[in-house]
């Protein structure tokens, strides 16, 4: 049986890499879908204080009377930035004086979250080819109802295939946006020792917190999973492996994998997080509106039990890419 990634929200669809199974494909490394699509960047105030202290330049601001810009309320000036919708151009806006600096900040930070975590948040979920149209999970059938109906409404004909929604999912959503660092792609058309490029890549480049602190986090349920829980396991496994193994969904059990057949418990084919909305931040950043619960061990004893099932005691061969 066959899958795919899907995300419901951005209508994208992705098919794993290593093999047709799940089995074939569950602890590879550098899963298709990389966790770095749901990673909340680290907070540029962190880097605006050695920015600052390296290029004192950057907070000062122009007296320039000619400027009328400058001499807008900040409130107009920050409506200016909220129209800016590439990281890029706010970033090189942001760095042409202190004021502008200082009032675009946020900005930055947001258009940074929108462009490099671009599936945080969205209702996400690994279907199987074996999936009946009236099978998903309740916080997601109207979704697949509805797209079921619009593909009825504008096709031309109906083909058996295409009426399934895995079959709809797999063929018609599009591949995932895989967002590149906007410094990779402009460094070359900006000298590397110039203090306003050095300014530009601290402002546009991808900031992550210390894999270390990182938590996965299901937005839906109010759980999360630590990182250093899945470390401590024996073999590699990372908190992509952590999703994977709650996000699977299909209603044929026949998955290519041994865990779960004996006894039934928790079968990887209809885990409890599909159709859920992640994101990968840090504990300090938790959103506030939400009781969290810490499943780390849960998720970490599952994929012990998993690891076991397929290749016994033995250690697992790859390494962190991380």
């Amino acid at each position: 049986m066959w899958w795919r990634f899907v995300n419901l929200d951005k209508r994208c669809a992705q098919s794993p890499t290593g093999g047709y199974r799940l089995g074939e494909f569950f602890f590879r490394p550098g899963l298709p879908l990389s966790i770095y699509e749901f990673t909340i960047p680290s907070p540029l105030s962190s880097k605006v204080a050695s920015l600052t202290a390296k290029s004192p330049r950057i907070m000062h601001c122009s007296s320039s009377p000619n400027s009328r810009l400058l001499r807008c309320p900040e409130e107009i000036i920050l409506l200016v930035f909220r129209e800016i919708d590439q990281l890029s151009d706010a970033a090189c806006f942001a760095l042409a004086d202190g004021k502008l600096f200082r009032i675009g900040l946020a900005r930055i930070e947001e258009l940074q979250r929108l462009y490099y975590s671009i599936w945080a948040g969205d209702r996400v979920l690994l279907i199987g080819g074996r999936t009946n149209d009236d099978d998903y999970p309740e916080s997601v059938q109207d979704t697949v109802n509805e797209e079921l109906r619009h593909a009825q409404d504008v096709a031309e004909e109906d083909a058996s295939d295409n009426s399934k929604f895995c079959y709809l999912a797999s063929e018609c959503y599009e591949r995932p946006f895989r967002p590149g660092d906007v410094w990779k792609r402009h460094r070359k058309l900006i000298r590397h020792k110039d203090k306003d490029a050095r300014n530009y890549k601290a402002l546009v480049k991808r900031h992550h917190d210390d894999s270390s602190l990182r938590v996965l986090c299901n937005i839906s349920k109010g759980e999360f999973v630590r990182q250093t829980s899945i470390k401590d396991l024996p073999f590699y496994a990372d908190l992509g492996h952590a999703m994977l193994s709650r996000i699977c969904w299909a209603t044929d059990d026949s998955i290519g994998m041994a865990y779960g057949l004996e006894d039934n418990k928790n079968p990887l084919h209809r885990g409890s997080w599909a159709g859920d909305r992640f994101e990968v931040t840090t504990m300090d950043r938790l959103r506030s509106n939400i009781e969290w619960r810490d499943v780390s061990k849960e998720v970490a004893d599952t994929l012990r039990d998993i690891y076991r099932s397929e290749y016994g005691s033995a250690e697992f061969v790859y390494e962190s890419s991380w």
